[in-house]
Formats: C-alpha cells, sequence, structure tokens
C-alpha cells in the first residue's frame, strides 16, 4: 500500500470516527430532560457528555478539512468579500462562495428546527437562533463586508442579553452583606448583580455564537469552492 493510500485510509477512520462522535453527541445531549431551562438530576452526564462528543466530531472534521484542503487557504479565507474587490478572488469563485453560503443558510435553518422538535428550552432556542443568523452572517459579510457581521452580531447579543437578563429569577428571601477589607459596604439580596451578569453573559454568548458561526460558514465555503 502506497503511502498515498494510507493517507488517505487515515482520512477516512478519522473523519468516520468524527461522524460518529458527531451524530452520537448531538442526540445524547439533546436527550437530556429538562425542566423549563434546568437540567433534570440526573441528566446532566448526558448533556455535558453529548456535548463534548459533539464537539469533538465538528471541530475533528473542520480540522481534517483544514488539512485536506489546506493548499486552497488564503490569508482571505475569512473575507472574501475584500478579496473579490482587491481582485484576489475570481468573479465565478466569489459568486460560487455566497451560493454555498445560501445552501448553507438552508441547511441551518433545517438543523435548528429539527434540534427545536427534539429539544425544546430556552438554551436550545438561543442555539438554534444562533445557528440561523450566523448562516445569515456569513451571507452579508460575503455581501457588504464585515462590519455587517460584526453589527449583526452585536445587536442580536444585546437582545439575547436583555432577554437572559429580565428572564433570571432571582431568589429574594435571601439577603447578602458585602465587605471590603472587613468593612461593610453594603447589602442586599443579589438582585444588581444577577441582572448585570446575566447580561453580559447573554449578550456574550449570542455575539460569540453569530460570529463564530458565521466565520465557520465562511471558511468552508472558502476552502471547498475551487478557482
Amino acid at each position: 500500500m502506497s503511502s498515498q493510500d494510507e493517507k488517505r485510509k487515515a482520512i477516512i477512520i478519522l473523519c468516520s470516527i468524527c461522524v460518529v462522535l458527531l451524530a452520537g453527541g448531538i442526540p445524547l445531549a439533546a436527550s437530556a430532560e429538562t425542566v423549563g431551562s434546568n437540567v433534570v438530576q440526573g441528566q446532566m452526564w448526558k448533556l455535558v457528555l453529548g456535548v463534548m462528543m459533539a464537539s469533538f466530531g465538528g471541530f475533528g472534521l473542520i480540522g481534517i478539512a483544514f488539512v485536506a484542503l489546506r493548499h486552497r487557504v488564503t490569508k482571505d479565507i475569512l473575507d472574501p468579500y475584500t478579496a473579490y474587490l482587491r481582485n484576489r478572488l475570481s468573479r465565478e469563485r466569489y459568486d460560487s462562495i455566497r451560493k454555498k453560503e445560501i445552501v448553507a443558510l438552508i441547511i441551518m435553518a433545517v438543523l435548528a428546527v429539527a434540534m427545536l422538535i427534539a429539544w425544546f428550552n430556552p438554551f436550545s432556542i438561543i442555539l438554534a437562533a444562533g445557528m440561523i443568523l450566523g448562516a445569515v452572517g456569513a451571507l452579508l459579510a460575503s455581501g457588504n463586508g464585515k462590519g455587517s457581521l460584526m453589527g449583526l452580531g452585536i445587536g442580536a447579543g444585546i437582545v439575547v442579553g436583555i432577554i437572559s437578563a429580565l428572564s433570571t429569577k432571582i431568589d429574594r428571601s435571601k439577603q447578602y452583606e458585602y465587605f471590603v477589607n472587613g468593612v461593610k459596604v453594603g447589602e442586599g439580596n443579589g438582585a444588581a448583580g444577577n441582572f448585570l451578569s446575566s447580561l453580559l453573559g447573554g449578550a456574550l454568548l449570542g455575539f460569540l455564537l453569530i460570529i463564530g458561526i458565521a466565520y465557520l460558514i465562511t471558511i468552508i465555503c472558502t476552502m471547498v469552492t475551487k478557482e
């Protein structure tokens, strides 16, 4: 067996393992029972293990794609719009990338709906919205530049943060005392701190989710599009 055949066999085996992890991790995470936004006691292992499996599988496939298609990687892989404007990307390849991003948007929408049918709670709603908006962001970035993607990410992140903060339940029956170097500086039930942490945490989650998915789609669509 030649070295080329051995490399091809190794890639096939690795891809198979990643697909199994991805295909097994998502249903496992979705099978975790929830009450509202909380995972039922004894079910957390399914969510944690499922997310880990899906993450390893997904990032593994991305890594394999980078290795297999490394000869197509360019410094403009994250910004086909600028590359096209500066004549570093042909019109044909640019249009082909845009068409693949439209297909990616459709696929993301279908996957988001399927996920919500199988696993419906506040977190899955945010994840589904992030998947769809991320795909929309990839189209915006390749059509109008990275500024439009950043605007979408910031705007959506603020909305997610506000929703997260307003929906956070605060146990007002508990009172806390705050000390600095042994000196009491205040007391309360933590409402302001919980609101602020939920606001910032939700905003950061929404922003990173959309930007990450958008750039992932852009990278994949650019790499698999031939000149």
